[in-house]
């Protein structure tokens, strides 16, 4: 079964509520209007009944007075109320026209009867001897009241027709910020982004819909123009060496090549096939981060030891450029984390302060511990990098030398993994930097990983 829309539910809803209200409200005032007209009646039977038993109370001549008194009044005019005085010896008075089911009603009561086709509103008093029975006609207000209930019968479906009538046409005006909304999100594709919806003039729900919808849209703009970027850059990034190869390969087939020509040639070869692997291991890496299918197991990490291993694995590629590489380590320091993720985020930065250095230059890395907090700075003496920068290094793919970081095997990818990889930790990196001066990157830890 096809699902209501949510018009329709509104509208249902709408009709509901107010045709049930509406009859709910007219049925109310009619039961008030009855009863407020049956005690104004009972009040006028009360005091008849009341001036009666006083002539009754006293007995005597008053009550043969009383009784052809209301014999004579009776013949010549119709009395608004029927009065009945029996006692124990017989009938002292009664109307002709005086309702027989009024005789069945209790004494001290007062009740409604139906003596086709009258209506009338009886009370029975016991005074003295005499049973005194009152009743006055209401036939004209329960005809009233029967025509109204009628009326409210027959309103019932007119109150739903314009109910839905009403209820369809506040709907769509409600929903017509909505409609547009849907209309103008459906122009919206991957080509066109950049666009966006309408702002109501209202800071209403809608209004806030509008705001959510296109902060989205501004987050899926984002993904798609880092998604570009990154597509463009990975091509660049394998294009480039492979190229090399296929020429390096290409002149290698067309030529007699001497034994070391060709192993210049073969040791570039490697070299184009080493930057393709970090490069294809980096983006697997980075798509791996992305899908968050990155697996990690945390575990009391040695920082000082792990950085040792570092700075000695890094020591043949600072030797070579002639770079001073040392460690200053204050205090032995554990952290909670993943050793192999750690290793990655520290020896990207040594290689790059390596890299990027000025040959006979230094590298110090210096480990401190805070209360809090565990504290790893990466300085260096290289080429530094501009303030306006700053921000933008741990980017994937920026590079701010493209040239240099290529003669270098630099793919711009190193510094983005090592970010996420402090941030994993709940950590930051900071950088403090100005061309010429040299760099120093700063990697704060918390000793404890915080709770989520």
């Amino acid at each position: 079964m096809k699902a209501l829309s949510l018009r329709t539910r509104i509208v249902g809803i709408f009709v509901i509520f107010y045709g049930t209200l509406f009859v709910m409200l007219l049925m109310w005032m009619m039961f008030h209007l009855r009863e407020d007209f049956l005690k104004e009646v009972d009040e006028g039977i009360d005091a008849a009944a009341a001036d009666l038993s006083l002539t009754l109370e006293r007995g005597g001549s008053g009550v043969d007075s009383l009784g052809r008194a209301l014999e004579q009044t009776s013949a010549r005019i119709a009395l608004a109320r029927h009065v009945s005085i029996e006692h124990e010896g017989g009938t002292l008075y009664s109307c002709t026209d005086f309702p027989p089911e009024a005789r069945a009603v209790r004494k001290g009561e007062y009740v409604t009867v139906f003596s086709d086709p009258l209506w009338h509103r009886v009370h029975v008093r016991q005074v003295g001897i005499y049973t005194l029975t009152i009743a006055e006609g209401i036939t004209a207000m329960e005809h009233t009241l029967e025509e109204s209930f009628l009326l409210i019968i027959i309103s019932i479906p007119i109150v739903v027709f314009l109910s839905v009538i009403g209820g369809n046409y506040v709907v769509r005006r409600l929903l017509h910020p909505i409609d547009q909304i849907i209309t103008k999100a459906r122009r919206i594709t991957s080509e066109n982004l950049g666009e966006r919806l309408p702002l109501p003039g209202a800071n209403d729900e809608i209004g806030r819909l509008v705001d959510t919808l296109n902060e989205m849209i501004e987050r899926l703009e984002h993904s798609f123009t880092q998604l570009e970027q990154f597509s463009a850059n990975a091509a660049h990034e394998l294009r480039t060496p492979l190229t090399i190869l296929k020429g390096e390969l290409q002149v290698a087939l067309d030529s007699d090549l001497d034994g070391d020509v060709a192993k210049a040639i073969l040791e570039s070869n490697l070299e184009e096939v080493d930057r393709i692997s970090r490069t294809v291991e980096n983006l697997f890496m980075l798509s791996r981060i992305d899908n968050r299918l990155v697996g990690y197991e945390f575990e009391a990490v040695e920082l000082r030891m792990l950085l040792e291993e570092i700075v000695q694995g890094c020591a043949s590629l600072a030797t070579q450029r002639q770079i001073k590489l040392r460690l200053e380590a204050t205090a032995s320091c554990i952290v909670h984390g993943d050793a192999l993720m750690l290793m990655q985020l520290f020896l990207n930065l040594v290689e790059n302060a390596i890299k990027y250095n000025h040959e006979k230059g230094s590298v110090t890395v210096l480990l401190s511990q805070s209360d809090a907090s565990v504290r790893v700075k990466v300085c260096d003496t290289g080429i530094g990098i501009p303030q306006d920068q700053h921000a933008r290094i741990f980017e994937r793919f920026y590079r701010v030398n493209k040239q240099l970081t290529r003669e270098r095997s630099g793919a711009g990818l190193g510094l983005s993994l090592a970010q996420w990889i402090a941030n994993m930790h709940g950590g930051r990196i900071a950088i403090v930097s100005a061309p010429g001066e040299g760099s120093t990157f700063t990697v704060t830890l918390p000793i404890h990983l915080p709770t989520n």
